[in-house]
């Protein structure tokens, strides 16, 4: 989740913007299509998610552009998983490391909070959309640096 002051930024760019932006429920917007709809780290989230994104889908005009920046949980192996929790230990100050990250990251991110993994997003996306451009990224450099307010 973004701070409140993260989305008091964003709203205060789009408002010095010539384009309009709307931030909505898509799954209860029912107005004019769009250019471009962002989806961002929320699909993972989306209970019902092929119908996200068939509305996605629907609400576009010709011509427009979904664009998506989620993560895939189930790609973090144990390396990654034990640097994040070391650095998570030493920012709580807590000194400690999970026993098994990689048993634990799989337990919150799958398993505790059914998050959709990345395959099943980017299958609900091309059964609606042809795919133009996937770019796989490291996520984690991003959440890290949201922790300690960079």
């Amino acid at each position: 989740m973004s701070s409140p002051r993260r989305r008091s930024d964003r709203r205060a760019a789009s408002r010095a913007s010539p384009r309009t932006a709307v931030e909505a429920d898509i799954a209860d917007y029912a107005c004019r299509a769009f250019d471009a709809i962002v989806f961002s780290l929320s699909l993972h989230h989306t209970a019902r998610l092929a119908e996200a994104v068939e509305r996605a889908r629907a609400l576009l005009a010709p011509g427009g552009v979904l664009i998506v920046d989620e993560f895939a949980g189930e790609r973090a192996d144990r390396a990654t998983a034990s640097w994040l929790y070391d650095i998570g230990a030493v920012l709580s100050e807590q000194g400690a490391t999970a026993a098994d990250p990689h048993t634990e990251w799989v337990g919150r991110h799958r398993d505790e909070h059914h998050l959709h993994s990345g395959d099943t997003m980017l299958e609900a996306i091309r059964a609606a959309f042809e795919i133009r451009e996937l770019v796989r990224a490291c996520w984690v450099q991003k959440s890290i640096t949201e922790v300690v307010g960079l």
